[in-house]
């Protein structure tokens, strides 16, 4: 028993630090390089092409039939993509730590691609690595923790870096950030080095072909595949304009704004996160879907009051209930896309795939939110969210008697004892 539970919690352990490590770029190359561009007083074009930075993380899932056909090395293949993938991504930031945007703004920029290119290529390694490694049993608490640590690395590589930036310069911080990175590069040599499939004679199209059979061989996975899409249509409302509304809707400081969204939302998004693990097995993992996406709702209904009454205490409320949804149901749709996975051999296509049209609300329905406010206004934009989340939840509760049967196999996966 002693012996299970050591190589549980080293699973655990593997896995929290390589999401840290995964999530560390992910601002270094977005806010945060935003941040130093505008802090040189650099145009906003220039600020505003930094954004084009975000597309490999938006269209990973077109190369990632490439990890599972490609073998580099016989010895575990996931593992030595993500040593690859890491390396190239700490020599470029390394890089950027010498440039200067004044002098260098779109070599910089080059550089920048690359790393958010090999770091996008990082995470589905990440991800097709943790679904050979991790137990069944502890898929739950294995993405409960990596998203916690996925999240922390954000606060570094966000708010800590920052800090650092303002006493030492931005070159120090990113060199600082590079020694952080290598220290995950030694970590990831060191890792076991788990007996995988053979990639000899596989090409990516075959790849495609067979890991798409895969997928329709599920039992209703149409229903499950729409259930993905419209889950968190509400939340792709707010994500992206919570700091817009609080800085110019309600004309909080841009401090109180950072401590309320990036301390305390991240903290109730990792409680949320670490609130799912736990209670999924206790609950069942159907229930918790949909509770969750009921809290989903409320949340959004509750800005809609926020816009009326504008309480301080209604504002944090709100926040808190908001970011733990978010984290909570994050959570909970990677643990259905790994199930879902039922063939490591396809996982980085078929978890990149997923995620993607998991993400495809988000990304489609920016331009469309921002309009909305334009011409509507606060109130009747959360009132759109909230209708907007209303449909996942529909479908979830309408095709229960599905669903319940197909999620029985998550629930079974999450109590195994192999």
């Amino acid at each position: 028993m002693r012996k299970v539970k050591r190589l549980d919690i080293n699973c655990i352990s593997i896995n929290s630090v390589l999401a840290f490590v995964s999530g560390l770029p992910l601002l270094l190359l977005s806010s945060t390089l935003q941040t130093w561009y505008s802090q040189k007083g650099l145009d906003f074009f220039t600020i505003g092409s930094l954004s084009l930075l975000g597309l490999p993380y938006a269209l990973k899932f077109l190369w990632s039939p490439f990890l599972d056909s490609c073998s580099l090395s016989s010895d575990s293949p996931r593992r030595i993509w993500i040593l690859i993938t890491q390396f190239c991504v700490f020599t470029s930031l390394l890089v950027l730590s010498f440039l200067d945007p004044i002098s260098s703004p779109y070599l910089m920029i080059v550089f920048a691609f690359i790393a958010s290119l090999c770091s996008a290529t990082q995470d589905m390694a990440v991800d097709a690595y943790r679904q050979v490694i991790t137990p069944k049993r502890l898929r739950s608490l294995v993405v409960g923790f990596a998203t916690t640590f996925y999240r922390l690395a954000m606060v570094v590589a966000g708010g800590f870096a920052l800090v650092v930036a303002d006493n030492y310069g931005w070159s120090t911080t990113y060199k600082f950030m590079t020694l952080i990175l290598m220290m995950g590069f030694m970590f990831t040599w060191s890792m076991p080095r788990p007996q995988e499939y053979n990639f000899k004679d596989t090409t990516p199209g075959d790849i495609i072909k067979n890991s798409f059979a895969n997928l329709l061989e599920i039992k209703n996975i149409n229903i499950i595949l729409v259930v993905i899409v419209f889950y968190k249509l509400g939340d792709a409302f707010l994500l992206n304009f919570l700091q817009p509304f609080l800085l110019q809707g309600l004309h909080y400081s841009l401090t109180y704004v950072g401590y309320l969204v990036k301390v305390f939302g991240l903290l109730a998004t990792i409680g949320g996160a670490l609130f799912s693990s736990f209670f999924m097995k206790k609950c069942g993992f159907y229930n918790l879907l949909l509770g969750l996406g009921l809290l989903q709702l409320i949340s959004m209904l509750m800005f809609v009051g926020v816009t009326v009454y504008p309480a301080e205490w209604f504002v944090i409320v709100s926040v808190f209930l908001e970011s733990f949804a978010a984290g909570a149901t994050s959570c909970l749709l990677v643990v259905l896309f790994m199930s879902l996975c039922g063939n490591a051999r396809y996982a980085a296509t078929q978890i990149s795939f997923l995620s993607a049209l998991s993400a495809l609300p988000r990304i489609a329905l920016g331009p469309f939110a921002g309009y909305l406010i334009g011409q509507l206004g606060w109130f009747e934009f959360f009132i759109v969210g909230a209708l907007a989340a209303a449909p996942g939840i529909i479908i979830l509760y309408y095709f229960r008697s599905f669903l319940c049967d197909d999620v029985t196999v998550i629930d079974n996966n999450l109590t195994a004892t192999s």
